[in-house]
């Protein structure tokens, strides 16, 4: 007689289609607790390259987990796969112990004499600073999807739309679930303590770009981005924005930076910590830096001088991108009470959320 267990050993066999993306996140929800929050998010990034490697688990097996490796030697120092292939013999074996694998691959060693490739862009380099109007035309540049023919089709724009609008921490958005996070429809989104670096349970409100964005790929239940490698395409896009210089060191933690200081340019430090996810103040103070763009708002706000028109995504123009306020529902009832720094919703957008939408 086949044992429960064995049963279900069997069934995932048959259908190897489940995704290292999805798996990857339940396995980090599962750890979670056990190790500090920087290995978490290290963990995070392992899961990147493992889905971008295998794709699903029907392509885990003796002789792809054995090329892992030296694959990734071309693309880090021995050190650094040395300790991506522990997490991934973890993985593994959590996989085996789920049922998902009815045997967990070796993870061979590296060589001895293996030296591996340095990356070849600093990880923790300066930001890059960005200015409203640049990312909001590379936004527009992105794919709605991905194209590769190894895993299914997973959301870029929809993703960087509301990252950009949130300034949100990309493993936050890694982890986000239907309907535990957010729902279709919902004003807010709800954030819990253990996807959150600073373990602080909330609820944020949404801009209404961002609602869109969100609403235009939710899934009932499930992942609504997963943990997918998205620096190529984010560059891709970059690049006839900002040059190809600049376009090689944007981050998407880029995005992140650049709104959270167009917030803290506000003044409204509470609200900017606020969605910023910092428990002070204080850590808003290091976005606000001084700035030609800050020095004209001042002035503005004080009658002093009046800003300059900024050229906006399809040609329009009339005011600074960080100033306009977001295009207005045609139905009256779709209005929120959603507000963020200075009293209201700080979405200047006029082009993307119409094509985020489904």
């Amino acid at each position: 007689m086949i044992s429960g267990r064995r049963k279900v050993r069997r069934a995932i066999a048959s259908n190897p289609g489940s995704k290292i993306d999805e798996l990857g996140a339940s396995w980090l929800a599962a750890i979670e607790n056990t190790i500090d929050p920087k290995t978490f998010e290290t963990y995070l990034v392992y899961v990147r390259h493992f889905n971008k490697f295998f794709g699903t688990l029907g392509n885990v097996n003796a002789a792809t987990v054995s090329q892992y490796g030296p694959h990734r030697l071309g693309h880090a120092l021995r050190p650094t796969v040395k300790k991506e292939q522990s997490a991934l013999r973890g993985f593994l074996d959590w996989c085996t112990t789920q049922g998902h694998l009815t045997e967990a691959p070796l993870v061979p060693v590296l060589p001895k004499k293996a030296v591996g490739t340095p990356y070849k862009l600093r990880r923790r380099q300066a930001a890059t600073q960005l200015e409203p109007a640049e990312i909001l035309t590379i936004l527009e540049r992105l794919h709605e999807w991905s194209d590769s023919k190894k895993v299914d089709p997973f959301p870029i724009k929809a993703r960087f739309v509301v990252q950009y609008e949130q300034g949100m921490r990309p493993e936050m958005l890694d982890l986000l679930e239907a309907p535990k996070h957010y729902t279709k429809g919902s004003a807010v989104l709800k954030i819990e303590a253990g996807g959150d670096k600073n373990r602080w349970e909330r609820e944020i409100p949404l801009t209404e770009a961002a609602r869109m964005a969100l609403d235009s790929v939710c899934p009932k239940k499930g992942l609504i981005f997963g943990v997918h490698d998205y620096r190529d395409a984010l560059r891709k896009a970059a690049k006839g924005v900002l040059g190809e210089e600049r376009a090689k060191r944007i981050t998407p933690e880029d995005l992140r930076h650049s709104r959270l200081t167009e917030w803290a340019e506000t003044g409204n430090l509470p609200g900017a910590a606020y969605l910023a996810g910092h428990l002070r103040i204080s850590t808003i103070d290091k976005y606000a830096k001084p700035g030609r763009r800050a020095a004209e708002r001042l002035l503005a706000r004080i009658g002093g001088k009046a800003e300059p028109p900024a050229p906006l995504i399809g040609g329009e123009s009339g005011g600074t991108a960080s100033e306009l306020p977001s295009p207005l529902p045609a139905d009256p009832s779709q209005l929120g009470d959603i507000i963020l720094c200075e009293g209201r919703d700080s979405n200047p957008h006029r082009s993307y959320p119409t094509s985020t939408s489904s």
